[in-house]
């Protein structure tokens, strides 16, 4: 599986974009895809890309030379405030799947998969279409890998005695020397953190007017950014990607919106509480503002609260969420479904003897070819069984089985493939099989599924797809049945 990465990111613009499709470029790789970027950008992006195949050019421009990259074997993920609809369109005829990151409902994207990880995304009112799906909330938010798995410890000090400055790669609207002036002069008593990206252009400013109570860190990593978001007791930041790293690190701050494309992600945040009052620097604002705000922060419970509403709304999974919807898709839409015939018989002799299966089968133990083999001819002539197989090109994905019972019934089981696992095929190898076996077996009204207590995957799997609770007659299992609406064969 190959994944295109496509998106923008330059010196003087910051590179928000980059920062979060490498979070999702690493969940990717994790499994075990082919992850290259194209950016439209300048030299600098090389530097925060090294880990991955990458290539540099105004794509916006050179669309040629973009689409002889693309091939329908592939995922791309595009990540632009720049590209216009037409090449979203062209791009997509040209890919199995699209993904598009969206952070304001910018514009109405051809069929794929729409990705908002603001906070409240779900109340956009997009337009959705025939072929589209949407990832939407707080459940999607991307985070890097340093900021997963916190475990949201913080000591709220009485006082404040550390405040963390950052605004971005580039600080565009130049806010990081008049913040600093600011605490240099009123608050000289305070440990003061400043972080300065990559592209900022004015650090000999910042080193005139700093104190011995300042620090000055420039290109950090994002463990550093991490630890250092841990051990403050504020911060003063933009309102941009950063903002959702400070409410998982629990960090109550000072919000500014330095762009008009942060309105959604202040109010997806003010709406939970983690912000309270924010600084609009896009429109005339006063330095004294500061001191409302902060006056507000010097009150250690007002700051608890602060920190329990960031911590509570992210786990740092939405990347994880991300990629697996989008292979879900990526399978589904490459699988081809048929019953099984003579050639499966290896292929399926794997599955079955895969440790997960044979965990969760009711006969634990392994297989032998000699019993697989007398199995698989019996089931093949059983014309009271159906076996179907699901491929991707020409690797078994996984099975679901159905043995015709009398009353009008059957049991249907279902195993996975461990590369094809966690990604929430189970519930499309069921609906797609459900479907054929109805269209085959008209008569049958009810369906029955046994499954392990303790496999909560079956469990979960086998609940999206209809099934139901019932009294189960195998004490081992727990039972879920499925109803069909009967229908009469034709005369």
């Amino acid at each position: 599986m190959r994944v295109l990465i496509l998106t923008e990111g330059y010196s003087h613009t910051g590179y928000g974009h980059i920062s979060r499709c490498t979070a999702i470029a690493q969940v990717f790789r994790e499994r075990n895809a082919n992850v290259t970027f194209i950016v439209n950008g300048d030299e600098s992006v090389k530097n925060l890309v090294q880990s991955y195949p990458l290539f540099v050019f105004n794509w916006l421009e050179n669309t040629e030379r973009l689409l002889e990259y693309l091939s329908q074997d592939d995922i791309i993920v595009i990540d632009s405030y720049l590209a216009g609809k037409g090449l979203y369109t062209e791009i997509r005829q040209r890919v199995k799947v699209a993904a598009y990151l969206d952070d304001f409902n910018r514009l109405e994207y051809p069929e794929g998969i729409i990705i908002n990880g603001t906070v409240g995304a779900e109340l956009i009112p997009y337009k959705r279409n025939l072929g589209q799906r949407y990832l939407l909330g707080k459940d999607y938010v991307i985070l890097r890998e340093a900021f997963k798995n916190l475990c949201g410890h913080r000591e709220i000090r009485e006082k404040i005695k550390t405040v963390l400055i950052t605004f971005g790669g580039s600080d565009p609207l130049n806010l990081t020397p008049k913040i600093l002036e600011k605490l240099t002069n009123c608050y000289a008593n305070l440990r003061k953190i400043v972080i300065l990206g990559p592209a900022f252009s004015h650090k000999a400013e910042i080193e005139r007017m700093a104190d011995d109570n300042t620090v000055i860190y420039r290109n950090v990593e994002a463990e550093v950014m991490r630890d250092l978001m841990l051990a403050a007791d504020l911060a003063i930041s933009a309102a941009g990607q950063t903002i959702n790293e400070l409410a998982i690190t629990g960090l109550p701050s000072v919000i500014f919106k330095v762009a008009e494309n942060q309105g959604n992600n202040i109010a997806g945040w003010k709406n939970i509480g983690f912000v309270d009052e924010f600084i609009d620097a896009t429109k005339d604002w006063h330095i004294d503002d500061l001191d409302k705000i902060m006056l507000k922060f010097e009150n250690s419970e007002y700051r608890r609260e602060i920190f329990c509403r960031g911590i509570s709304q992210i786990d740092g999974k939405g990347a994880h969420r991300i990629m697996k919807a989008v292979t879900r898709m990526f399978y589904e839409m490459n699988m081809d479904m048929r019953l099984a015939k003579e050639e499966d018989l290896l292929p399926l002799f794997e599955l079955t003897n895969d440790r997960m299966v044979r965990q969760n089968s009711f006969s634990t133990h392994a297989i032998s070819l000699d019993e697989h083999r007398n199995w698989f001819y019996a089931t093949l002539k059983n014309r009271a069984r159906r076996l179907f197989v699901f491929y991707e090109k020409e690797k078994l994905i996984g099975q679901v089985r159905f043995d015709i019972e009398e009353n009008n019934s059957a049991v249907i089981s279902i195993s996975i493939g461990a590369n094809y696992r966690g990604f929430g095929l189970a519930l499309c190898l069921l609906e797609k099989a459900l479907r054929h076996f109805h269209e085959r077996e008209r008569q049958i009204s009810k369906i029955y599924a046994y499954v392990k207590t303790e496999n909560m995957a079956s469990r979960y799997a086998f609940i999206r797809a209809g099934f139901k609770d019932c009294v189960s007659d195998n004490k081992h299992a727990l039972k879920y049945c499925y109803c069909l609406l009967y229908t009469s064969p034709s005369p």
